[in-house]
């Protein structure tokens, strides 16, 4: 995760639990990343740009990450209990590959609307399924 010209790059990201994350600072001033969200709470002080700093995300849930020295930075991530996740492009297209035949529920989080839809998808081996979710009303 990045930080640069004082945004967070990406902005929402998805990890499956045990990884951890790398926290770089690009700016030539001062970060500091933290987070109170109940799936992990952590202050990584303020840092300089050359020195990145690593947090390990070991309980699924979505976690806010904010920056107190610059209060409009915010970005999320997503830590999951599996690996079968993805973020969306702009219009909405996502891919999650190697998912095996079987029937699944599927949650959909926005950073407006939370956790919006679940629906289910039945994969079929060697195939491609397709869903389509409404979010709002």
């Amino acid at each position: 995760m990045e930080q640069h010209h004082m945004t967070f790059i990406p902005r929402v990201t998805v990890i499956p639990v045990g990884s951890t994350v790398e926290f770089t600072n690009h700016d030539k001033m001062y970060h500091n990343v933290f987070s109170v969200s109940e799936a992990k709470k952590f202050n990584l002080d303020t840092y300089d740009s050359g020195k990145p700093k690593h947090v390990t995300f070991d309980k699924p849930g979505v976690v806010a990450l904010l920056c107190n020295v610059h209060p409009e930075m915010a970005a999320w991530i997503v830590v999951t209990d599996n690996k079968y996740a993805s973020v969306s492009d702009k219009l909405g297209n996502f891919t999650i590959s190697d998912v095996p035949a079987g029937t699944y529920e599927i949650g959909v989080w926005t950073e407006r609307l939370k956790l919006q839809a679940v629906t289910k998808v039945i994969v079929a081996n060697s195939k491609t399924s397709k869903i389509d979710v409404k979010l709002g009303d």
